[in-house]
This record gives C-alpha cells, sequence and structure tokens, in this order.
C-alpha cells in the first residue's frame, strides 16, 4: 500500500521504499498524531515524501537507539536536498547532534561541563517565572491558542533566559528559530528553502555577535561559561597536539 504522494518524479523513492506508505507534509502538518497512530496500527515504518522514514513503535525506537550500526546522519540529509553550503549547511555539519565518533564527543564537551545539575537547579525559577508570565497574560483576551502561545514560547524565553539574552530579542529570535528548524521538520517544500536559508543566515549572525560580546565581557551567565569551555577544550587540543607532534 502506497499513499500521498502521488507525483511521477516520486517514482523513485516510490520503488525504494516498495510497499511502505508514502506520507506528505500537508498531511502531516495537518494532524501528525493522528497519521501516526493511523499507521502504528500495521506499520513500524512509514516513509516520507521528501524522502527519509519515521519508526513509529517504541520497541523498534529503543532497539534503534542501542543498535550500533545507527549512526547519526551527518550531512546527508541537506545534500539530499541539494543544500551544500551556507548557514543551513553549516549548522548540520558543525553540530553536535548530526556528528559521530569523535567530533560528537569534542562538541558535547562544553556543555557536559557547563549544564551541571546545579546550573540546571537555578534554572527552575527562570523557568517557572516565563509560564507564569504567559499564562498571565491570557486573562484579558479570555481564550489561548496553547500550542502558539505557550508550547512555542516556553523554550523559546527559557532559551533566551539561559542565553542571557534581552527580553526586547525574544520575539525576533523565536521566529528566526522556528524558521530555520523547518528544515529539520520536513514540513518544507524545495522552493521554501531559500526563504529558511535566510533565517539561519540571520540566527548564525546573531548568536556569534552574543557569542564575541560574552568572549569580551564575560558576566558570568551560563553563555559566558559555556565560551570560557568551549575555549578551553580548544586549548586543551592545541598542547595536545604540539605535545603529540614534539
Amino acid at each position: 500500500m502506497t499513499e500521498g504522494i502521488g507525483a511521477a518524479d516520486q517514482a523513485g523513492h516510490r520503488s525504494a521504499t516498495g510497499d511502505l506508505p508514502i506520507l506528505t507534509s500537508e498531511r502531516l502538518d495537518a494532524d501528525p498524531h493522528g497519521v501516526f497512530r493511523l499507521y502504528r496500527r500495521t506499520h513500524s515504518v512509514v516513509a516520507h515524501e521528501a524522502g527519509g522514514y519515521f519508526v513509529l513503535r517504541l520497541a523498534d525506537i529503543e532497539r534503534l537507539s542501542k543498535d550500533p550500526r545507527a549512526r547519526a546522519s551527518e550531512t546527508a540529509f541537506p545534500e539530499m536536498h541539494s543544500v551544500t553550503d551556507g548557514a543551513l549547511f553549516d549548522a548540520i555539519r558543525y553540530g553536535m547532534l548530526t556528528a559521530n565518533g569523535n567530533a560528537h564527543r569534542r562538541r558535547r564537551s562544553p556543555f557536559t561541563r557547563t549544564f551541571a545539575a546545579r546550573m540546571i537547579t537555578e534554572l527552575r525559577p527562570h523557568i517557572r517565572r516565563s509560564a507564569e508570565e504567559l499564562v498571565d497574560g491570557w486573562y484579558a483576551a479570555g481564550q489561548v491558542d496553547f500550542l502558539e502561545q505557550f508550547a512555542a514560547q516556553v523554550p523559546a524565553r527559557v532559551i533566551s533566559d539561559l542565553l542571557g539574552l534581552p527580553r526586547e530579542d525574544i520575539p525576533s529570535f523565536t521566529k528566526l528559530v522556528c524558521n530555520a528548524s523547518r528544515f529539520i521538520s520536513l514540513s518544507f517544500t524545495p522552493d521554501e528553502i531559500p526563504d529558511i536559508e535566510a533565517a539561519a543566515r540571520q540566527l548564525r549572525d546573531y548568536v556569534e555577535r552574543t557569542l564575541d560580546h560574552r568572549r569580551r565581557a564575560p558576566c558570568g551567565d551560563f553563555l559566558s561559561k559555556f565560551v570560557a569551555a568551549a575555549n578551553l577544550g580548544k586549548l586543551h587540543r592545541q598542547v595536545s597536539l604540539k605535545g603529540n607532534a614534539g
């Protein structure tokens, strides 16, 4: 049973997936949980029209997560969509979650040092404050779109607090993150990639300016500690390389 694709230019993908259902972005955007619930009854895996697969059952996901043959995708996903340079490509090429082996461990190391249990505990009041501020703003309207006005807002506010970003930057920062992250959500069409790339470029530039400010004027917050940890790791690698060369 092959469903939801129909376009002639997807014939190669159809033959590669065999009898798997092929889901469209439009259908998933409309009701992702309903679609997955439907196919979970009869399939452990389904395909996506843009390429790639969804594993639908928890037991299979757990087995895959422990299988040594499973690897992060590195740059395979953007290359599959003919994205081979630019801010989007670099975010994935140099990302922690898309890397394997030593590259992953090296990129994870500053987070491991900085995300101590104490810091996470100290964040709890900020998270509660962000949630309460959002809820307080609903009373006047008398109604709320929970997904857009809470679920989508809390992570951006918490990350903004974590990075020490000005509150007035939160709306634009949230918009850039949402627009750029569409690339990894599969809810985009090829003609939207230039706009997603533009958002990724603006987000990269904003983050680089923020990082540069913390390097020049550290203030003891998470980002200052992360920059220091990342720079320390770089220094350790340089010393190690020099030692090995000697």
